[in-house]
């Protein structure tokens, strides 16, 4: 049977924030919706990392300062994820919630 799994979180300001972590047991590896949505009237930008554990370094980030319109969102299909990998998040300013979506298998 197929089970949900999500993580929800509204990114702090210009603080680099870990989103996920795929430790097997909270959330399993495999293929997830990523989705960041915008708040707000204004355009807010986004960078978005996976790394292998440990903060981002330079070469990790996927996205970096991606515009995300007024009230619109950004979203990433498929993002694989596997064990031992953490996906991390940064925005410019206030407004913006990121949801990690999946399907796992039981």
């Amino acid at each position: 049977m197929a089970t949900p799994k999500n993580r929800i979180a509204a990114l702090v300001p210009t603080v680099t924030s870990a989103l996920a972590a795929i430790d097997g047991t909270t959330l399993a590896e495999g293929t997830y919706f990523l989705n960041v949505a915008n708040r707000t009237a204004g355009q807010i930008s986004v960078s978005l990392a996976v790394t292998e554990g440990g903060q981002p370094a330079d070469a990790d980030w996927f996205d970096f300062g991606v515009l995300v319109l007024p009230n619109n969102t950004h979203s990433r299909w498929p993002m694989p994820l596997r064990a031992g990998q953490v996906l991390w998040g940064r925005a410019s300013s206030a407004g913006l919630a990121v949801q990690c979506f999946a399907l796992e298998r039981k």
